[in-house]
């Protein structure tokens, strides 16, 4: 879990796409087919999802195809196929990759199969903790040791994981979203639940956490909620007129949030982590079903997509420093960055801008 966070400094506007990938859809598909994998940068290669069930590897510099792999035999009908998970093994930094029946390991260069794991492959966002594939299958949540392909751990959920699984950088806890809302927090070294917490449903968008409190957006009940990690205990919640879906992203105690509701337009906020205060709040101008955020590391801007905007944020004023509009597709997953290039995904493209 990167809390939205990522080395760099992002693009200084967006002007033009530096590249644009088309997603193929499958034979016979409907313009109607969508693709919510976030893309994964690994050196000069952009890993992503396409839309007719296979993974490309992309060159970062001009999207040229480098390989693809097949994914399924039949194109998925419900969700597509999971985001690319990077892991730094002991021969470099690797792809994983996840088929129908199993995880795959590759060369982010060259695509070849370093290792296949047979395992089935769960409906969220997959995580890394150290050595450990952590995977959500049904209502459970699967720990998977990358050095043997052995199952490690399986925990009982209360319902089916519906957003991407959160590790601590010590990768010690998971915490996961369900379904029907609720929150839970497992350790990892003994296979177990410390807490649940219930909430309204939350939708599919991240946690982020630091090393005292998982932060969540509250859903429906239009809440931003800080929990404490080792109890699940409030900490703090901050209200908005908005219902609040938006993904989380967490530096230097700057945490970035979105809300949308109805004919409004989507909204980023930026609170104080310890206290929940408002610093400031920006105004996309795009109607979305949320807005997602990232930071570059590097520099003191953030990023959001919502509908077919994408925008840079100055992080101490909320101001804007750059903005890109779309014509038709909407954005989808949030703005990956790796340096001075920011990839992202639309409903139906890859875009990079540099």
């Amino acid at each position: 879990m990167h809390n939205g966070l990522f080395d760099g400094e992002g693009p200084r506007s967006f002007a033009r796409a530096a590249w644009r990938f088309d997603l193929k859809l499958p034979k016979g598909a409907v313009r109607g087919w969508r693709t919510f994998a976030e893309p994964l940068i690994v050196g000069d290669v952009v890993v992503c999802a396409a839309l007719d069930g296979a993974y490309y590897g992309l060159d970062a510099k001009k999207g040229r195809v480098l390989w693809s792999i097949a994914a399924c035999a039949e194109p998925p009908t419900r969700g597509g196929l999971l985001a690319p998970v990077r892991w730094d093994g002991g021969q470099g930094a690797g792809a994983l990759l996840f088929t129908d029946d199993a995880v795959l390991c590759v060369d982010p260069t060259s695509g070849a199969v370093v290792r296949r794991y047979a395992h089935q492959p769960g409906s969220a966002p997959p995580a890394i903790a150290g050595s450990t594939l952590l995977l959500a299958q049904q209502r459970s949540l699967v720990a998977m040791d990358l050095s043997s392909g052995e199952e490690r751990a399986r925990v009982a959920l209360r319902d089916e994981v519906i957003a991407p699984i959160a590790v601590d950088e010590k990768g010690s806890i998971a915490v996961v979203k369900c379904f029907d809302g609720t929150v839970s927090a497992i350790d990892l070294a003994r296979g177990k639940v410390t807490w649940h917490r219930k909430h309204a449903k939350t939708g599919r968008s991240s946690l982020a956490f630091n090393a005292e409190r998982v932060f969540c957006p509250g859903g429906e009940r239009s809440l931003f909620l800080a929990l404490d990690l080792g109890s699940g205990e409030l900490a703090w919640s901050r209200m908005f007129d908005t219902a609040c879906y938006g993904a989380s992203a967490l530096d230097h105690s700057t945490l970035l949030c979105s809300s949308f509701y109805g004919k409004k337009r989507t909204q980023v906020h930026a609170l104080d982590e310890r206290t929940g205060e408002l610093r400031w709040s920006f105004e996309t101008d795009g109607f979305a079903a949320s807005a997602e955020c990232s930071i570059a590391r590097g520099s003191s801007r953030g990023y959001a997509v919502a509908g077919t905007s994408v925008v840079a944020i100055d992080l101490a004023s909320g101001g804007e420093v750059a903005r890109g509009e779309l014509k038709s597709s909407r954005f989808a997953t949030i703005p990956v960055i790796a340096g001075e290039l920011l990839v992202v995904s639309t409903e139906h493209h890859v875009l990079a801008y540099r």
